[in-house]
């Protein structure tokens, strides 16, 4: 598994979401989102804390890192769902890569 394999699921997921979860909403993409985290961390055999890179990036992108993710300060800076949704998919992206150049790093 390679990031760019994670990158274009996602870029499909963000373009399409009703491809990927139903009911289309926030909480769904959430649910989905955790769960992908998991496999692709668990796949990778991290021993990095995936939510210290979740936390990084939600910082990275500009949001309040808080437990429950940063559907909160969205909603109060205005975003409509579907740009929270994609948000949320810019910011999986962003774990990701931290989490797979982090694995890169260790190997060399």
């Amino acid at each position: 598994m390679k990031y760019p394999d994670i990158k274009i699921t996602l870029e499909h997921l963000k373009e399409r979401p009703a491809m990927w979860i139903h009911p289309v909403s926030i909480s769904s993409l959430m649910n989905f989102l955790g769960g992908f985290r998991c496999g692709y961390s668990s796949a990778l055999s991290s021993k990095e804390p995936v939510t210290d890179h979740w936390f990084e990036a939600q910082k990275i992108r500009g949001w309040k890192c808080q437990a429950t993710g940063p559907v909160e300060p969205m909603r109060e800076a205005g975003l409509s769902d579907v740009e929270i949704m994609r948000e949320l998919v810019e910011i999986e992206m962003l774990t990701a890569k931290c989490l797979f150049d982090k694995a890169d790093d260790l190997q060399e």
